[in-house]
């Protein structure tokens, strides 16, 4: 999820400059998890997957 809010601060900056951007492809999907880290709910998920 960090990922995702930092390319979201990163598109508001690029905005607040007068960037037009259409398009962000965060491609991949859900990562694997190498620790004992739970996955993110699809809730949790679809809240955060967007820009605000």
């Amino acid at each position: 999820m960090k990922a995702i809010e930092s390319v979201a601060q990163l598109y508001n900056e690029l905005c607040d400059l007068g960037l037009n951007i259409n398009l962000i492809n965060m491609g991949g999907g859900l990562g694997i998890n190498y620790t004992d880290e739970s996955p993110p709910s699809l809730e949790e998920f679809g809240k955060k997957s967007h820009l605000r």
